[in-house]
């Protein structure tokens, strides 16, 4: 919580005159009284002496001046409430609602707090609050995500270990190399495939490296570093691992482990 708003901690319209000196608490308190008195009076052979009908005049003249009380002093409350509400000025959101440091939140979800606030009447404290808390939860949200994806990559990676053995490295390098042959006809194709987050999937690697063996691509049609395809049969520049630690960077480094 960045705590910005403590500074300004400005009461809504409401907040001190919307009380009564007489709480809803109290005036059920002398009602179930007066209505426990009704039970026992009117009960079957129940009578009713002196002693009785002073007891129920007193509680009900108490609960009866306690009513007319409340409901005076709510409708004076209720007054004052509208009045305050009516001569109120909101705090300046949008100049002293400060965005939690390091966040990720937009200045779009920070106008829609601001518009929020404006149409409850929010305290700048309880503005505040409020977008510190979008904060947390949007943080909680994407360290989540965060290490469900790095799980994610250890268990493809691991699964790819297990099922290509010693052939892994190879295999890595020859499933990038496809990615980098199609990249040359589609600009932006390995950049793809790693803002997708599928670089170090188990079903991404062995899909290319099944295109890596129907094309039956070799030295002649694969492009290497350095430029310009290896034409004759000449060997490639590069084993297929080295290939692979470009475009599978992450899932090859972990691998590596």
């Amino acid at each position: 919580m960045s705590g910005q708003g403590s500074a300004a901690n400005q009461p809504g319209p409401t907040s001190e005159v919307s009380s009564t000196a007489i709480s809803t608490a109290d005036l059920d308190q002398a009602h179930d009284s007066l209505v426990g008195l009704l039970d026992k009076f009117t009960a079957p052979n129940a009578s009713l002496d002196d002693k009785g009908r002073e007891e129920l005049g007193k509680t009900y003249t108490s609960y009866k001046t306690l009513r007319q009380d409340y409901t005076t002093k709510k409708a004076e409350a209720d007054k004052k409430a509208e009045e305050a509400a009516k001569n109120y000025t909101p705090p300046d959101y949008a100049k002293n609602l400060k965005m939690p440091e390091g966040t990720k939140l937009s200045e779009k979800h920070k106008a829609q707090v601001i518009e929020f606030a404006k149409a409850t009447k929010l305290p700048l404290e309880s503005a505040q609050a409020i977008l510190d808390r979008d904060n947390e939860v949007l943080s909680a949200h994407q360290a989540g995500l965060e290490q469900e994806f790095k799980t994610y990559n250890e268990q493809s990676v691991a699964t790819l270990k297990k099922d290509w053995g010693t052939d892994f490295e190879a295999n890595v390098g020859k499933a990038s190399a496809v990615v980098n042959f199609y990249e040359k006809s589609f600009p932006g194709f390995k950049k793809e495939i790693e803002r997708l987050g599928i670089s170090s999937s188990t079903t991404a690697n062995k899909f290319f490296l099944k295109l890596f063996e129907d094309l039956k691509m070799s030295p002649d049609t694969i492009e290497h570093a350095g430029g310009g395809a290896v034409t004759g049969g000449s060997p490639l520049q590069r084993t297929d691992a080295e290939k692979g630690r470009k475009l599978f960077s992450k899932g090859f480094s972990a691998a590596k482990k």
